[in-house]
């Protein structure tokens, strides 16, 4: 399953695209480039976004969040400013 596969500079796996979903996004699978040892865990490159609508939804999203969660970042950095006062 691909949501056991960690984030890696140095991956042991990569994605794989095989044909395009119900939406039009390629859709991957995690194929490793070498034997994987027991107990090892399975790294791949987040960085996979083949094609460029996967790619601005993904950036769309990230900005929708970050502007949700503003308020609240904004008031941890100042729980941390007068903590270390």
């Amino acid at each position: 399953y691909m949501r056991f596969a960690n984030c890696s500079c140095a991956p042991n796996a990569k994605f794989h695209e095989f044909g395009r979903g119900s939406q039009g996004h390629y859709r991957v699978k995690v194929v490793t480039k070498r034997d994987i040892q027991r107990g090892e865990q399975v790294s791949v490159n987040y960085g996979w976004y083949y094609d460029p609508e996967t790619l601005e939804e993904v950036r769309r999203q990230a900005a929708i969040a970050y502007t949700k969660d503003l308020g609240s970042l904004n008031r941890i950095a100042q729980n941390v400013r007068l903590g270390a006062s």
